[in-house]
């Protein structure tokens, strides 16, 4: 199955390893482009490769984001 993955922080880079291990194909990108992706993908292996937001998003069959937002609340239940 191909993947796309946008966020390549500790959990994106996680859950990239764990979609390759798997045997699925990943694409994973971040906000400051592919270049910067250097030392994430030959840590994935060859099932994995550096793209932009857009072609990541219209890469495979499962699409997560996972991404940082100070914008949003994150609200807590008691």
């Amino acid at each position: 199955m191909n993947v796309g993955l946008i966020g390549a922080g500790m959990i994106g880079h996680t859950v990239a390893k764990l979609f390759v291990g798997a045997g699925h194909v990943v694409a994973i990108s971040n906000s400051r482009g592919p270049a910067t992706l250097g030392e994430v993908i030959p840590d994935l292996g060859p099932n994995a490769h550096a793209a932009t937001v857009d072609e990541t998003a219209h890469f495979g069959e499962v699409l997560l984001a996972v991404v940082s937002n100070p914008e949003c609340p994150v609200t807590t239940k008691t």
